[in-house]
């Protein structure tokens, strides 16, 4: 089954791979980008308190607090350089 899948997928990238990078990787990368702007343009702090929100709606406080306290340390350790 594993071998037929892959020939599968081969077969599919060595015919089509034209078409989805001129057709299908123009709008995907556009919408990609335009989250990611969307993103970009929220301050961090409130980024920081919609998340707690989101994860103390979704399941409880503590969901929300533990979101919130690894996004900042994420932000604290410099992987988001920009937003810091």
């Amino acid at each position: 089954m594993r071998q037929w899948i892959t020939d599968a997928v081969n077969w599919v990238v060595s015919n089509f791979r034209g078409f989805f990078r001129s057709y299908l990787s123009p709008p995907v990368r556009g919408a990609m980008e335009l989250i990611q702007t969307a993103l970009e343009a929220i301050p961090p702090g409130l980024f920081l308190v919609g998340i707690f929100l989101i994860g103390w709606r979704a399941a409880s406080w503590r969901v929300g607090l533990f979101s919130f306290i690894a996004l900042a340390l994420v932000g604290f350790m410099g992987v988001w350089n920009a937003w810091w």
